[in-house]
């Protein structure tokens, strides 16, 4: 099943619950969608995790050996119907590195080389074009495709892209379709 229909799906079955109309269920679920995809089996999670650390600067070979052997001791015993997202392997990954390391901070940026690992190796959704911040906390403007419907769109990200928000409630004023109150983006 594509993702857009499964997208499609759960948006008109949530979409008939009486309590779901105070939520934008389609923005929702996109926005799920962003931050979770792709997904991937259980299996395939030791490998997954090799590749990523294979791919950070300031990580000894000590201290990945380390990472697989946690990971070995935590995750052991996965069913094979057991399913990952992109978040989850990026959360894990940050979680058992620190853990080897010992410390919750580094002078390395650590997310950021996680994340770009993921991307390099298609685990995650592709970089957004950030265009601007936004003035919001932790908020940038940035183009991107919609993983839900495949359309290019505005939304909020973070600054490393990996979770974000449609801007549709913008889109009035993006299309031209909405001229007042006047403003500029720039």
């Amino acid at each position: 099943m594509h993702v857009n229909v499964f997208r499609n799906y759960l948006v008109d079955t949530l979409g008939e619950h009486r309590k779901m109309h105070l939520l934008k269920v389609p923005e929702e679920i996109d926005s799920l969608l962003y931050s979770c995809l792709p997904l991937f089996s259980a299996y395939q999670l030791e490998e997954r995790m090799r590749l990523i650390l294979n791919m950070l600067e300031g990580i000894t070979d000590a201290v990945k050996e380390r990472v697989l052997d946690l990971m070995n001791r935590y995750y052991h015993g996965l069913g094979s119907h057991d399913v990952f997202g992109a978040k989850q392997l990026r959360e894990i990954a940050l979680i058992l590195i620190l853990q080897a390391l010992g410390r919750t901070r580094t002078s390395m940026p650590l997310f950021g080389q996680v994340v770009s690992a993921m991307r390099t190796l298609e685990y995650a959704i592709p970089e957004p074009v950030i265009v601007g911040d936004s003035n919001w906390i932790k908020d940038y403007f940035a183009f991107l495709i919609n993983p839900g419907t495949g359309a290019w769109e505005f939304w909020r990200t973070d600054i490393h892209g990996t979770k974000g928000f449609p801007m549709t409630v913008w889109d009035e004023w993006m299309n031209g379709s909405k001229r007042e109150p006047s403003w500029d983006y720039m």
